[in-house]
Order: structure tokens, then C-alpha cells, then sequence
């Protein structure tokens, strides 16, 4: 990993950005998933200029010159690394101001409203603003492909643009896009909820205001229930049996995600294939 600068750069440092970006972009949040992805990068990305040879050396103020979230993302991964800072000027002084949020946007049309829920690592800074922590990176990461690129290290520069919620999104794309969330069994649950609606005179999303009102937030234990029907034509009777799934079952199962694969998980269960056996036994199918 380490003979190379360019193999350095696109599989430790592209491949921690991306890492983040899959987290991200996965469908599930919960267990520090987010926040381990985006620290990990934010180290990779700024440890990146000591692995710089002599002949294309660095030093960080040049970078920020440059550059001016390579300053922040240095005190994000020190941070996630040493969790209190107390040298110099940064602009966090602990762990605890990078957090995972859930951000909830409210869309409407005609039936009313509908909403987008996405997973984000935002970093509250010492002077009260709040930077998301992709939009940090993106922009790091675009410098070093530039960089990188005109020192004649890497053959093309690859640039990443910050998303932008320009457009409302639709009532398709929201409703069937979910997000799942893992917990830990025995461990804390520990959730920020960021509310936003879009204002279609401004075409800008804006903070919501709940008005004294509150969210409730529902946990229940996944309980799979199934029915196996079988028909006998020559005597014009259906025969059904209800069974459910155990708790390991249900865990494996909640982790897929498509129906297809659901459907192939159910048919390989042996107590399914043992239902069905009985199932055919009662209807006179076949004999014991």
C-alpha cells in the first residue's frame, strides 16, 4: 500500500471516501455506521500530505490556502482520534460536536404531504455554524484530485459536486426510498432529528418548526407470520396452515432486501418445507 503514491491514494484514501459515501447511501443507520465511515476518511484524506514525496511536498497552510475545509477536516479526524483538543485554534474542541443526524424533508402535492429521510454527519462548530461533513470532504477530496493530478501522480482528475435538494423531490422517488435503523441489544439508542420542509415560493429547504408539538418514536421486535395454502380440485377445498418465524429467523430476514430474496430464504427454512409436508398430509395430497 505504501511502495506507491498513487495506489496509496486510490486504495487507502478514494476507498475510504467511498467507504463513507456506500455507508451513507446504504438504507440503514444506527450503530455508528455513519460517523466510523466519515472519520475514517476524514483521517485518510488528511494524513494524505504525509505520504507526499520530497518532490511534491506540502505544507498544511498551503493547503488551506487552497483549500479552507483541509483546516476543518484536520480537526474533525483529530478530534475522532484524540476527542478533546486543546492546542492552538480549531475550530471544534471535542468529539462529541460531530454527530449523526436523521434528516427528515417534508414534500407536498395534491394528497398532502410525503417525506424524504436520509442519514447525514453533520460537525457543530465553536462559532455555533454547522458544516455537513460530506461537503467537507468532497471538497478536500476534489483538491487532492487536482493536485494530485497536476503533479502528473494520477492520470485524471476525478471532481465530486456537493449534492444540492434544488428540486422537490417527487412522491414516487420518497415512498420508496426507506431507511432502516441496526441497534445493539442491551446498548444505548442515541438519535438527532433534523426536521426540514421545502418552501415551494423560495425552492429552498428551510428548518420546521413542530410548533410545541412533539415526534413519538416506535421500536417493535420484527414478527414474521406466514400462510401456506395448498388446493385439493378434486375435492374443491383449500387448506391453509399459519406458522411464524423465530427470532434468529426474523433477524436474517428484516436484513434482506429484496422480495425475491425473502421468498428464497422462506422456501430453504426446514420448518417451512416440514409445513408444507403436513400441509400435503391433511389435504390427502400424499400419504405419511
Amino acid at each position: 500500500m505504501f511502495d506507491d503514491l498513487a495506489s496509496y491514494f486510490y486504495e487507502n484514501v478514494v476507498e475510504a471516501f467511498n467507504d463513507y459515501l456506500n455507508a451513507k447511501n446504504s438504507g440503514t443507520a444506527g450503530r455508528s455506521r455513519d460517523i466510523r465511515a466519515a472519520t475514517a476518511a476524514t483521517a485518510a484524506l488528511y494524513h494524505l500530505r504525509e505520504h507526499l514525496p520530497k518532490n511534491c511536498a506540502l505544507k498544511s497552510a498551503t493547503i488551506c490556502l487552497k483549500c479552507p475545509d483541509y483546516s476543518l477536516l484536520g480537526d474533525v479526524a483529530n478530534a475522532a482520534k484524540h476527542h478533546s483538543l486543546t492546542r492552538g485554534t480549531p475550530q471544534i474542541s471535542s468529539a462529541t460536536q460531530i454527530q449523526e443526524q436523521i434528516v427528515l424533508t417534508e414534500y407536498e402535492d395534491e394528497k398532502g404531504p410525503y417525506h424524504w429521510i436520509e442519514n447525514s454527519v453533520q460537525v457543530k462548530l465553536t462559532n455555533g455554524s454547522e458544516r455537513d461533513v460530506l461537503e467537507v470532504l468532497i471538497n478536500v477530496m476534489n483538491y487532492w484530485q487536482n493536485y494530485l493530478h497536476g503533479a502528473g501522480v494520477i492520470p485524471k482528475a476525478h471532481n465530486y459536486s456537493v449534492p444540492k435538494d434544488v428540486q422537490p423531490k417527487s412522491r414516487a422517488e420518497c415512498e420508496s426510498h426507506r431507511l432502516n435503523f441496526e441497534v445493539l441489544q442491551g446498548h444505548r439508542l442515541y438519535q438527532i432529528w433534523r426536521l426540514r420542509k421545502f418552501n415551494y415560493s423560495t425552492g429552498k429547504i428551510e428548518p420546521k418548526d413542530l410548533g410545541g408539538g412533539h415526534l413519538v418514536f416506535r421500536l417493535f421486535r420484527p414478527n414474521y407470520q406466514f400462510d401456506l395454502t395448498l388446493k385439493n380440485e378434486a375435492l374443491g377445498k383449500e387448506f391453509r396452515k399459519t406458522f411464524s418465524l423465530g427470532e434468529e429467523h426474523s433477524k436474517q430476514i428484516a436484513l434482506l432486501q429484496t422480495k425475491e430474496e425473502k421468498e428464497f430464504f422462506i422456501e430453504t427454512l426446514p420448518s417451512v418445507q416440514q409445513a408444507r409436508r403436513e400441509l400435503m398430509i391433511e389435504a390427502g395430497i400424499i400419504t405419511d
